[in-house]
């Protein structure tokens, strides 16, 4: 009795950052499909690649196909001194949580010497005594700007700053993508945050972001040049449905 082998269709989708039909793209190691599992040592080597400027058709999911491909970020790598500049023009730095953030000043939950220690705690948190007593100061990471290491000295919580800072914009912007977000990237031996406007798997959305609204962002946001394909720093490998990362 003859076994008929399930046809999955590739979706056809039309835009800009996709390869145009026909058009194929040279594909390393990781982005080939492949039911074998990478292993986290072949991450290394999987993070150098050059960004898509658009993307290969073998990388856009198909749907009901037990094979996944890896999630790919449409989008910038986020200029990060930019963005903690724009927060403090925004007003919305965000610092890093201790135990007052979580209970707050007036907590009904917490007598008067809970609220003491609470205190204690927050001011004896690391980045509130380096700000205040300029002690402990910890040495300037190798790939740390001077803008985001005199942020760390201040205590600022960088991703929840930049988040913040992305959510204001997307507020004031009618056109943003709903699926606008920070992410982070496997490229270049590191793990950058990259601005993702979508990814392969928003690819049935039929209201893809138009180079103009594109090019409105990035000013916004201070990006420079054309948004391109970048692999996400977890979600990197090509998956057998169902089996977790």
């Amino acid at each position: 009795m003859p076994i008929h082998k399930k046809k999955y269709t590739t979706p056809n989708v039309q835009h800009f950052s996709l390869n145009p039909p026909g058009v194929k793209s040279y594909l390393t190691f990781h982005f080939k499909p492949r039911w074998d599992l990478l292993s986290r040592k072949d991450a290394l080597a999987a993070s150098k690649y050059v960004p898509y400027p658009t993307l290969p058709c073998v990388l856009i999911p198909i749907p009901d196909h037990p094979l996944r491909p890896p999630v790919m970020h449409y989008g910038w790598i986020a200029d990060i001194d930019f963005l903690l500049e724009l927060a403090k023009e925004l007003n919305c730095v965000r610092m890093y949580m201790c135990s007052a953030d979580l209970y707050g000043p007036d907590d009904d939950d917490l007598d008067e010497e809970d609220e003491d220690t609470v205190d204690k705690e927050c001011a004896d948190s690391a980045p509130a005594q380096e700000l205040l007593t300029g002690t402990n100061k910890p040495e300037r990471g190798s790939r740390e700007s001077k803008v985001q290491y005199a942020a760390r000295l201040a205590g600022w919580d960088e991703y929840r700053t930049l988040l913040n800072v992305v959510q204001i914009i997307a507020k004031g912007f009618d056109a943003c993508p709903r699926t606008l977000s920070l992410s982070s990237t496997l490229f270049c031996d590191d793990t950058p945050i990259v601005i993702s406007v979508f990814t392969n798997y928003d690819l049935d959305n039929t209201q893809l972001p138009t180079t103009d609204v594109l090019d409105e962002l990035a000013r916004r946001l201070g990006l420079q040049g054309n948004a391109r394909w970048y692999l996400d720093s977890s979600k990197w490998r090509w998956d057998d449905n169902g089996q977790p990362y």
